[in-house]
């Protein structure tokens, strides 16, 4: 008998330890700290950092729109295990978008860079490339990742960043018009900030003398191509054209036109975030419950599911046991694993419901893109399709209009 009791008292003491450090797991404090593990850039630090920046160079940095983390179209397993997470398409794909340009006004207000531009991809030549990929977003929870390469192919590095919103936030009058994941970009611009200010300004010049070159090889290889030499992938200077050469003058207003369609093309992505934000923001509000509770539910129901084999071992182990005190801790023992195993499957059942209406709120969201008007003096170029598409036309178009003019003396 007093073996018995000894091993039922080791089994119930060790599923109340699990059960409460489990239930610990899920009362903690919400997230503050973005990145990997480093208080350098938690929210409250990145929100409150002022920035001086000691250098008279200042790279041009692209954003390419966010990868959206989305399975691919034949991707079907993933597919499902993104359905079951709650990740919906319509909401994704708005955000990637979202995304670029939160993560171009949080790298604008550090003034130390040059022109921030949100691009369609990252085959725009620059200087500094800011690459990221949603991880998972759901109104509650953010979680992203950002890679800083420079047109050197060099990175700079690459970090993941993770932000939870207060339960309050909403709630708080002041709040109202304000970014509930703002905390997050500005962790990103706080480091991207630190990256750069570890480069000397001759790198960086450098930097600046690779990009213009890249692009210009496009135009003429047989030109620039003496100028620059790729090793593992990574470019560098051997020489710069004389100041005074006319082809690299000739891409040069080339590039000019390139450059001003990309500051063009940031008022349809600033258009399409106003356009958005009214609901977007009611999404945010009204699904960030639904997103809290969905976190809390699973949580509870991996809890209850280790309770559950918990009692159905302590069941077994009774059994065995050639006792009538045994028999009777089997049949409650397994009652209490019948019991525990329903409010499993409700707790999952629940996740369903909160699914569904994550999706009906997402539907809704649609992204769009303006078609576009390029001047080129008395020519006008007429772009449509995405953004993507359009930038490729107009490279296309910029393309012709140099091999057309032959002549260097021709004025563009």
């Amino acid at each position: 008998m007093t073996s018995i009791f000894s091993k039922l008292t080791f089994i119930v003491t060790g599923l109340v330890t699990a059960f409460v450090f489990s239930g610990c797991g899920s009362t903690g404090s919400s997230i503050n700290s973005v990145g990997s593990g480093s208080e350098q850039y938690s929210a409250q630090n990145a929100m409150n950092r002022t920035y001086n920046y000691a250098s008279n160079v200042y790279l041009d940095v692209a954003i390419p729109v966010f990868e959206s983390g989305l399975a691919g179209p034949y991707e079907y397993d993933l597919q499902e295990e993104q359905r079951e997470e709650g990740i919906w398409p319509q909401v994704r794909r708005l955000e990637a978008n979202r995304f670029s340009l939160d993560t171009k006004r949080a790298l604008e207000k550090t003034r130390a860079f040059g022109s921030v531009n949100v691009t369609p991809n990252a085959q725009v030549d620059t200087d500094l490339y800011v690459l990221g990929k949603i991880i998972s977003s759901n109104t509650e929870i953010v979680e992203i990742n950002v890679k800083v390469m420079d047109a050197k192919n060099q990175t700079w590095g690459e970090r993941q960043f993770e932000f939870r919103v207060g339960p309050f936030f909403h709630k708080d009058p002041l709040n109202k018009g304000k970014n509930p994941y703002e905390p997050v970009f500005a962790s990103v611009a706080s480091w991207v900030y630190d990256l750069l200010i570890k480069r000397s300004d001759d790198e960086k010049r450098e930097i600046e003398n690779v990009s213009n070159l890249r692009y210009a090889k496009n135009y003429s290889p047989q030109v620039f191509s003496q100028y620059l030499e790729a090793k593992s992938n990574v470019w560098r200077l051997t020489g710069m054209p004389a100041e005074s050469d006319r082809t690299y003058k000739r891409v040069s207003a080339i590039k000019a036109k390139d450059d001003q369609f990309i500051d063009v093309l940031q008022t349809n992505y600033e258009t399409f975030y106003q356009t958005s934000d009214e609901a977007y923001s009611t999404y945010h509000k009204e699904t960030y419950a639904l997103a809290k509770r969905k976190r809390e539910a699973k949580s509870e129901r991996t809890k209850k599911q280790l309770l559950t084999a918990g009692l159905a071992v302590l069941a077994v182990v009774a059994k065995n046991q050639d006792s009538n005190l045994g028999d009777a801790t089997s049949v409650v023992a397994a009652i209490g694993a019948a019991s525990n195993l329903k409010d499993a499957i409700d707790a999952n059942a629940e996740l369903h419901d909160v699914r569904d209406i994550l999706d009906e709120s997402g539907s809704s969201l649609q992204l769009k893109v303006s078609p576009q008007v390029v001047e080129f003096e008395n020519e006008k170029i007429e772009l449509a399709g995405t953004a993507q598409e359009q930038y490729q036309q107009l490279r296309q178009r910029l393309k012709q209009i140099y091999d057309l003019e032959k002549t260097p003396t021709k004025q563009l």
